[in-house]
């Protein structure tokens, strides 16, 4: 139950329209409980007072149904009604509300740069010209104990996010739903809602909501460490592809120069500014000691162990893929046209450097300070 009333709190509007591939956006601990809704109970009635489980308006754990088959797991959350006891136009959102011990991530709040994370994948029929398009996802940060909830919602919030997916109506096609809030450190609860709104018709006939559905829900805190300051945290930057961490260090890679004397992106040998195949010659270069330039040395360090050496191949073979789209792995199958060409040519010198790496010891080129 949705009704359009906001409270004088902290705002941020993060809008992030990704088709993901994993049901975690960000990596960490999930801190929702039943996160799939593959555990049966009722969640219709008055909102939750206590961590750990879901509670609100009419909605109905499912299999498949209606041509949607569970993003995750055997089940899916059906949103049914914008109130426990069914359709109503009092209200405009079936939403179902949990609240979320933030203390239980590990991270530590006092430092004052933690944020929450949460995602919820959702789905629909595609109906036809009355059926509503939007889902949302709510979270809000609260002082004191679970149980105040009720008191305290759209009066107490100590900062809040609400962001808003209209969705495709493909049926074969789950999209996520991301937002970011901020929690401070006297936060004492999390609330997270999900809901389908009614942006097309308001009406109290039922069905409210002619198939939407809700499922693979997550909510992870992290520090907000935004290297690039673009406002976004770094691990979102990531997931959504706004910037490659192709290293796989969890940092964007804009932010890893080489060392902090040679202003090279890590894997950026020819210091050109990209990462990509005119790096592979100079890359096997500062490999067979050719070139002892302390920059270039220190952009073929790809695993930061102080050292190039054979190590280095298989990692630096992936920035460049990465860098230039191409699928990971190595050896086929390959993409058509020039990438696929490209991706051939990536792997013959792989396979050079396997072969060095078998055939002899391994080399390597310490770094120095240039």
């Amino acid at each position: 139950m949705t009704q359009e009333r906001w409270p004088n709190c902290v705002r941020i509007l993060v809008c992030l329209g990704i088709l993901a591939v994993a049901p975690a956006i960000v990596q960490g601990d999930n801190l929702l409980a039943n996160p799939g809704f593959e555990t049966v109970y009722n969640t219709v009635g008055n909102f939750p007072n206590d961590f750990g489980y879901w509670r609100g308006d009419l909605t109905a754990f499912t299999g498949p149904a209606q041509g949607i088959t569970p993003y995750e797991g055997q089940r899916m959350m059906h949103l049914i009604a914008s109130s426990a006891k069914g359709p109503t136009i009092a209200f405009i959102g079936s939403e179902l509300v949990q609240l979320v011990d933030p203390t239980a991530s590990g991270v530590d709040l006092s430092a004052g740069n933690a944020v929450a994370v949460v995602t919820a994948y959702y789905n629909r029929v595609p109906g036809d010209s009355e059926t509503d398009t939007q889902f949302r996802v709510d979270v809000r940060t609260f002082a004191g104990d679970p149980y105040t909830y009720n008191s305290q919602v759209n009066n107490s919030e100590l900062s809040m996010v609400q962001k808003d997916l209209f969705s495709d109506g493909d049926v074969a096609t789950w999209q996520a739903c991301t937002a970011v809030v901020p929690v401070p450190p006297e936060t004492g609860f999390v609330a997270v809602r999900v809901a389908a709104m009614e942006d097309v018709v308001n009406d109290a006939t039922y069905p409210e909501f002619d198939g939407h559905y809700v499922d693979a829900t997550s909510m992870v805190i992290v520090p907000m460490e935004d290297c690039n300051s673009n406002g976004m945290p770094d691990v979102l930057d990531i997931a959504g592809g706004t910037s490659k961490d192709c290293d796989r260090s969890g940092v964007p890679d804009e932010c890893e120069l080489a060392s902090p004397e040679c202003p090279y992106l890590l894997g950026d040998v020819s210091n050109d500014g990209l990462v990509d195949e005119v790096d592979i010659l100079q890359f096997y270069s500062v490999l067979l000691h050719l070139n002892q330039c302390g920059c270039a040395v220190a952009a073929a360090d790809i695993n930061r162990d102080g050292v190039v050496n054979v190590r280095d191949i298989r990692p630096f073979i992936r920035i460049v893929r990465c860098n230039l789209g191409l699928p990971q792995g190595g050896f086929g199958p390959y993409p058509a046209g020039d990438l696929g060409q490209l991706a051939q040519e990536l792997d013959v010198e792989l396979d050079l450097g396997l072969q060095l790496q078998a055939a002899a010891p391994i080399q390597q080129v310490q770094r120095e300070r240039p």
